[in-house]
């Protein structure tokens, strides 16, 4: 009787109680949840999600081309002619060195780092051939 409550309690799963030698064996229950729903919360989410971010395409997308064709002006796009503005070339200057002495920083920055790494690694070898 007693192998009988051991396999039965077994057969429930590990997280089931086990019976003790002396108290009355019980049937194992096993709990299953199981949904109703087949699957149409997410193809109706999907449908609703769609539906509104087409409306708020439809929306805003006037004011997206209102911003980016005002914005046409500034940008320029190679035509072939070059451009015969002094100022955009001075900004181009300007933009040029400022993003050179930011490479440069940066190069600094790696090149520490690189000797940090080495010096780290050579302690370690260092360490490792005196043990």
């Amino acid at each position: 009787m007693q192998t009988a409550a051991r396999t039965r309690a077994t057969t429930a799963g590990p997280s089931a109680p086990r019976p003790s030698a002396g108290a009355p064996s019980r049937p194992a229950r096993l709990v299953v949840a199981r949904s109703r729903d087949s699957g149409g919360g997410f193809a109706s989410g999907f449908i609703v999600g769609g539906l509104v971010c087409g409306a708020l395409g439809v929306l805003f997308a006037p004011q997206i081309s209102r911003a980016v064709l005002d914005g046409e002006d500034r940008l320029r796009f190679g035509s072939g002619s070059g451009n015969d503005d002094p100022l955009d070339e001075e900004e181009l200057g300007t933009t040029r060195e400022a993003l050179t002495a930011k490479i440069s920083a940066l190069n600094a920055a790696i090149d520490d780092v690189s000797t940090q790494l080495k010096s780290t690694q050579s302690a370690a070898d260092a360490a490792e051939g005196t043990a």
